[in-house]
């Protein structure tokens, strides 16, 4: 059976995934990350364009990492050139279903799977699509998709193993361009740095305000890590999504000053560690810094005075796409 829909395959029988996601930093890259995993798993080569638009944070900006290739299936060069052919082209319009591919028998072919039943998908490995997905491919076939789902795979407990594999392939971070802030945490390189991720416009009406936080309610945090902390030297460091009045930590051991998200992106992560709502952004510098993240909720808020030292919450990020909230074993993203 063939589908109604199709075009050449231009890498001939060799399967591919060519993936978009227009999205902010955090969620590109953790589309980036799933699509890594599913190639593992799968065998199945990925091009993912949308991740070039932020290769100034990384320290080897020449680097493709736009392409993950293993078996050295398809051209770099080429792959690139049909990701920026194909985009015009992207479209929800279309028919095929991915539980339609597992009858399809064809080779050759690439196809368009449509956003919207996608998006609807908690987990590939449900229903039945991380499977009819790679046997399509692995018969010599590619599929486009207009937007990669980044809850491809949910469970941190599995995705952890392909950890190593997503970092060697992203490579290390530049260092933070900011003089002054760069220049202090080296000068404090003896002391207990802490992250404060000061999440605010984008969080206004995300689940219904429930990680937006007020600046009292962060000024709280910090005088109860300070107050816990009196026999350590720290200094927290305070990144915020929009512009803050430093004044309202007065008389608090902080660092603060007005950067590049890209910068913001990189200095959060070399801190020991980071501390606020849930976010893509603070959970994948942690990850690539080796940072510790520890997810504020509203409730931790509230009962901050009952628990003797918040930091003991603090855990480590073994794969960058769950959202680790509390009580989740799954760590799946919110």
């Amino acid at each position: 059976m063939k589908p109604k829909s199709s075009l050449p395959n231009p890498f001939v029988n060799k399967p591919f995934i060519l993936g978009f996601e227009p999205a902010y930093l955090g969620n590109c890259l953790s589309s980036l990350a799933n699509l890594i995993v599913f190639s593992i798993r799968n065998n199945v080569p990925i091009i993912y364009p949308d991740i070039n638009k932020y290769n100034s944070i990384f320290l080897n900006q020449n680097k493709n990492h736009h392409i993950f290739d293993p078996l050295g299936l398809l051209d770099e060069t080429f792959a690139l050139t049909f990701s920026s052919m194909a985009r015009p082209f992207i479209s929800d319009a279309v028919s095929t279903q991915y539980e339609e591919l597992d009858s399809f028998r064809c080779q050759g072919l690439t196809l368009f799977l449509p956003n919207d039943p996608i998006q609807k998908i908690r987990d590939w490995t449900d229903n039945g699509m991380e499977g009819n997905v790679a046997t399509f491919c692995a018969q010599g076939n590619g599929l486009i998709m207009p937007r990669v789902f980044w809850n491809q795979y949910t469970d941190m407990r599995t995705a952890a193993i392909y950890a190593r594999a997503l970092r060697e392939h992203l490579g290390e971070l530049r260092p933070d361009s900011v003089a002054n802030r760069s220049t202090h945490m080296m000068d404090h390189n003896n002391h207990l740095r802490i992250g404060i991720h000061i999440r605010r416009s984008d969080s206004r009406y995300w689940y219904g305000g429930a990680y937006f936080f007020s600046i009292e309610d962060y000024v709280r945090v910090i005088k109860s890590l300070h107050s816990s902390l009196h026999f350590t030297p720290h200094i927290f460091y305070i990144f915020a999504s929009e512009r803050i009045d430093p004044s309202a930590f007065e008389d608090l051991p902080i660092f603060y000053t007005e950067a590049e998200f890209q910068d913001d992106f990189i200095a959060m992560g070399t801190c020991d560690y980071i501390v606020g709502p849930p976010s893509t952004f603070a959970t994948w510098s942690a990850f690539l810094n080796g940072a510790k993240r520890l997810i504020l909720t509203r409730e931790r808020i509230d009962n901050i005075d009952k628990i003797q030292s918040i930091l003991d919450l603090a855990v480590n990020i073994p794969f960058p796409t769950g959202g680790y909230l509390p009580g989740d074993l799954r760590a799946s993203p919110v």
